[in-house]
């Protein structure tokens, strides 16, 4: 039970000490263990779900809820599409596809079953999270037979979801068991769950430097960048979320960075400026959300490296 609480403030928290029994304080550390994660950062998402669990049992609850279509509305933002419903709770859905890469005889970009499920489905992840939704559901459509390369991918699919703690039983596939096929072909789809006051879209603000993270790169040079530790991944992408100053992300894919920040802007009814002495190609690919544009806090840009040990430029501002 609680013990009391220091009057200390850092920020806009505060520090809580709290007595826990013998078994969750084991439960705790082998969580932290075999994810990597503090036990602080565990205890403070798992009391935010169950107060976000609590705050709206009601409405959860509420026998008499209906749903009508015209009650629902429907928006996007990029690759995301999102569901709101008239309680407030909100489905983001997005879809990822590959073709053409995989380890098939008629591949043009060879590699192994699990690291392009690994891959496909990191950048599906990618854009669920970057929105503040947390996955519900995840599908593959896995256009090869099962065994043996489907097997692999399926192996990589479940190794970048078990990433973020994401049970396996949230994942449905389906392989092609009647033909034989010379080329390989996967789809992922995701299903996120969020209420509407917890969805980050529409939060960048004027003045916001526009900043690239990681190094947007399209076939063979993914794997890589990935093997180089050039890739942001989903734990670098929710501590992006969690900073403050951090107002807006949204995964670059094979729409090129100029025009993931562009839907930053535009979303807030804003625009960009790019700054002369941006030398990449901010129209190229990025392949599988090789890289990540954030909007953020002027003043504090420099505090990116102190929290996220991946390259990053500042390519522009909301004006």
């Amino acid at each position: 039970m609680m013990r009391g609480s220091t009057s200390k403030t850092i920020s806009n928290s505060r520090i809580l000490s709290c007595r826990l029994s013998k078994e969750i304080v084991s439960e705790l550390n082998f969580i932290s263990e075999r994810y990597g994660l503090p036990r602080s950062q565990i205890l403070k998402y798992a009391l935010l779900t169950y107060l976000e669990m609590i705050r709206n049992i009601g409405g959860i609850l509420t026998p008499n809820f209906k749903i009508s279509p015209s009650s629902l509305s429907i928006s996007r933002r990029g690759n995301c599409t999102f569901i709101r419903f008239p309680n407030g709770m909100t489905l983001s859905l997005t879809c990822i596809s590959s073709g053409g890469v995989g380890p098939k005889p008629m591949d043009e970009v060879k590699v192994d079953g699990f690291t392009l499920g690994r891959l496909i489905t990191r950048a599906a992840l990618m854009e669920i999270l970057s929105t503040g939704s947390w996955p519900i559901y995840v599908s593959a459509s896995i256009c090869v037979e099962m065994e043996p390369i489907g097997a692999e991918i399926v192996r990589g699919i479940r190794s970048e979801m078990m990433k973020i703690y994401l049970d396996p039983l949230i994942l449905s596939i389906d392989t092609e068991e009647n033909f034989h096929t010379i080329q390989t072909g996967v789809g992922v789809n995701v299903i996120g769950f969020s209420y509407e006051r917890n969805l980050k879209i529409g939060t960048a603000q004027v003045g916001d430097i526009i900043v690239m993270l990681g190094r947007p790169c399209v076939g063979y040079e993914v794997v890589k960048a990935d093997l180089n530790g050039e890739i942001p991944s989903l734990k670098e992408l929710l501590k992006l979320l969690d900073l403050p100053f951090i107002h807006e992300v949204i995964p670059v894919d094979s729409d090129g960075a100029l025009s993931k920040a562009y839907i930053l802007a535009k979303y807030i009814g804003r625009n960009i400026k790019i700054y002369d002495d941006v030398k990449l190609n901010l129209q190229g690919s990025a392949g599988p959300a090789t890289s990540i544009i954030a909007a953020i806090d002027r003043n504090r840009l420099s505090e990116i490296s102190k929290h996220i040990a991946k390259p990053y430029i500042a390519i522009g501002e909301i004006i």
